[in-house]
């Protein structure tokens, strides 16, 4: 009785198409027209990004070296999340009159060109912006034109006569405020772009299963205390783990990893970074951290809390930081605090004799204070100056990245199939997941696997309503967020979301299916989304049908 029904109801869906279309049939010659209709939209797409460059010392450069002064040019700074688009900034004093500044378009950049609004201005002694000058129009950056600027930046007679205000501490604060303008078509984007809210419910699904510690196949125990955690996902983010468990270790044979020179809360927060990407506590502590990483060779995780210690480095911890780059061959931290330690502040081993003047006569008449073994030794100190660039690096972009980590450290996962613990059979196919991401990512698959089924006995799921290569990108988002092919199998994709309960995959369907609606998938499109209870792409094909 149910499939009538259903039957029926499909019936009269079809019908309303029909007559929503008006189609008829005409006795000609010619073959029927069908107009097919599309519809997308493209929006200007505005990004801004700021970069703020100090220098220090500004009077040794405009005043001191004269002759021998160079152009002062910043470090290179992106603009982008993708680090794809790339800028200087270059500081010229002209005529010793004015200080002209440009804004660069990197030859190292991967794209070709590039068209933005820019704004300079100086911050002054209050840490307000001051003397701001800005494009009144966007500009093309490209390799015939590969700067844009003012050669009139600010007259260097109002700058030296306003030190206090426009150089505290000797120091000139330039602040770049640029705007990238984009065209963008929200069809195109939506097959390439994964967005920021399908990262985040990844990097906390799989974070929530070190909380709750469910499908747990391994501890790690450090003093008293003991940690839940997976072999799987240790093995995917840490090569040392991925020894440790694919090979016959007593941890191996054990499930049990005994830690003796790592402290508890360094260990959780190590772990944590694993699972998600992300260091809550990273400025407490990043010197343990470092070890830590260093250790289980957990390179993300190095490179932050290298990155951490560099922007914190004193004239007090230099020193033990320099040590402890050497110690866990931390490159990015050993170079900075070379840098600190050469250009920032004086550090001396040992105090030189005052200098005094000696007249020969004196020196020759005997043993002389200054004469040891008839040798006479002179200390000759230089302060040689430098100009270095040290930039300051936001550490939440290096979450970012860390985040895209975990999505394609879990894709090999599921690609190598290590430690995988449950076979999913599909159309002649078996593909070797693991039970504890299924879960993570799932309620479906939760609770298959957390109840005394039958699933869960054999370690064996027949999957019998889904395709393979369907099941094979539902499995890949699970995994990474990412979908491959969303446009050639949306509708079947939108049904596998739906039956497994995965909200996220199912929106990212909709929204692909609600760009491009045509006349050839809206009947089918409107019977899926009424099985399927998706109501707003519902809604939205039934104006289409109606239009």
């Amino acid at each position: 009785m149910f499939r009538n029904l259903t039957a029926l109801k499909h019936l009269c869906l079809w019908i309303l198409i029909l007559a929503c279309k008006r189609i008829t049939t005409v006795s000609s010659p010619a073959a029927s027209t069908f107009v097919a209709r599309g519809c997308a939209r493209t929006k200007i797409k505005v990004e801004k990004f700021i970069f703020t460059w100090t220098i220090e010392k500004f009077s040794i450069w405009y005043k001191d070296m004269n002759d021998l002064r160079e152009q002062l040019i910043s470090p290179i700074f992106s603009s982008d999340g993708d680090n794809k688009v790339k800028w200087h900034l270059t500081l010229i004093i002209v005529k010793e009159q004015s200080l002209a500044l440009y804004l660069n378009f990197s030859p190292l950049s991967e794209a070709s060109t590039v068209k933005a609004k820019f704004k300079f201005s100086i911050v002054n002694a209050k840490g307000e912006e001051e003397n701001v000058r800005a494009s009144t129009r966007v500009c093309r950056f490209r390799e015939t034109q590969m700067l844009w600027g003012y050669d009139d930046f600010i007259s260097t007679d109002i700058l030296l006569r306003e030190v206090k205000r426009f150089l505290p501490n000797d120091e000139l604060t330039i602040v770049c405020e640029i705007e990238e303008v984009n065209i963008v078509n929200i069809s195109d984007e939506s097959t390439r772009i994964r967005s920021k809210m399908i990262e985040d419910e990844l990097s906390k699904d799989i974070g929530n299963l070190f909380v709750n510690e469910n499908c747990s196949d391994v501890t790690l125990a450090v003093g008293q205390h003991e940690l839940k955690a997976h072999k799987s996902i240790l093995s995917a983010r840490s090569a040392v783990f991925a020894a440790m468990f694919e090979h016959d270790m007593v941890e191996n044979m054990l499930n049990r990893v005994v830690i003796t020179d790592i402290d508890h809360e360094v260990l959780k927060e190590m772990l944590n970074f694993m699972y998600t990407g992300k260091t809550p506590n990273l400025n407490k502590m990043a010197q343990g951290l470092l070890a830590a990483a260093d250790k289980y060779a957990i390179e993300g995780l190095k490179l932050i809390c290298e990155e951490a210690l560099s922007v914190n480095l004193t004239p007090e911890n230099a020193v033990e930081m320099l040590i402890l780059a050497d110690l866990h061959s931390a490159g990015q931290l050993e170079a900075q605090t070379t840098a600190f330690i050469k250009t920032s502040h004086t550090f001396t081993l040992g105090t030189p004799s005052t200098f005094m003047n000696v007249h020969e006569d004196s020196l020759l008449k005997g043993n002389h204070e200054l004469l040891f073994g008839d040798k006479l030794v002179i200390t000759c100190m230089i302060d040689e100056q430098y100009i270095v660039n040290s930039a300051e690096h936001l550490i939440v972009g290096k979450y970012e990245e860390d985040e895209d980590k975990l999505s394609l450290d879990l894709g090999n996962l599921l690609e190598n199939e290590k430690f995988s613990d449950v076979t999913l059979a599909v159309d002649g196919h078996e593909i070797r997941p693991h039970k504890n991401i299924l879960a993570a990512r799932s309620r479906v698959f939760a609770a298959m696997f957390e109840r005394e089924m039958e699933e869960r006995q054999l370690n064996r799921v027949v999957i019998a309503d889904v395709k393979h290569i369907v099941l094979k990108e539902m499995l890949t988002y699970i995994y990474t967020g990412k979908v491959s092919d969303l446009n050639t199998i949306a509708l079947d994709l939108l049904a596998a979301a739906d039956k497994y309960a995965i909200e996220s995959l199912k929106i990212l369907c909709e929204n692909a299916l609600f760009v491009n609606p045509t006349v050839e998938n809206a009947a089918e499109s409107l019977i899926r989304t009424d099985l399927h209870k998706a109501h707003k792409l519902k809604a939205k094909i039934i104006t289409f049908i109606k239009a």
